[in-house]
């Protein structure tokens, strides 16, 4: 079995502790738990033999225009395209407000 997990750190207390029984019980079990998580997160369940972090580091802005140009070599996507997912991968949003 394969379970992706992602954003772990927005996981609600239920579901944490289901995934900590699934970790509990996946030494025995033929199971590939992959889960994302932000840097700060801190796992509730304690460090296993069987598990292990791998972390990795942020797409550059050029990896991230290769990786798009290679999703689609066919049709490019517009630049305009381009740089909002640029910039919105490195977490920075577009939208502005105003206060007045």
């Amino acid at each position: 079995m394969l379970l992706l997990v992602e954003d772990l750190q927005w996981c609600d207390p239920s579901s944490l502790e289901l995934l900590g029984r699934l970790i509990e019980q996946s030494p025995t079990a033929r199971v590939l738990l992959v889960c994302t998580v932000r840097p700060d997160f801190k796992a509730p369940w304690a460090a296993r033999s069987n598990l292990t972090p791998l972390q990795l580091s942020r797409l550059t802005n050029r990896q991230t225009r290769e990786m798009l140009a290679a999703l689609s070599p066919e049709r490019a996507l517009p630049e305009s395209v381009v740089d909002l997912v640029v910039m919105r991968a490195d977490g920075r949003s577009t939208s502005r407000s105003s206060v007045g």
